[in-house]
């Protein structure tokens, strides 16, 4: 519910926000949604990197260039 200076208010309800189970992000938004925050803590080369292995876990046989792009 928002109030408006006027005086008026306007409500809206949303069941399901985007991102809920019921309404998941796409895999676009989902990685924006990831570099935004990777960048506030490294680079974007290296953010890009660590989406890319995050994307390809599922194919990973030695976790420890996963681990060592994580490494601070």
């Amino acid at each position: 519910t928002l109030t408006l200076r006027d005086g008026r208010t306007l409500t809206q309800r949303v069941d399901h926000p985007y991102g809920a189970p019921a309404n998941p992000l796409d895999d676009a938004a989902l990685e924006r949604k990831f570099m935004s925050l990777a960048e506030l803590v490294f680079d974007e080369d290296r953010s890009r990197k660590i989406a890319a292995a995050m994307w390809s876990l599922d194919q990973v046989t030695d976790m420890r260039p996963v681990v060592e792009l994580l490494a601070k």
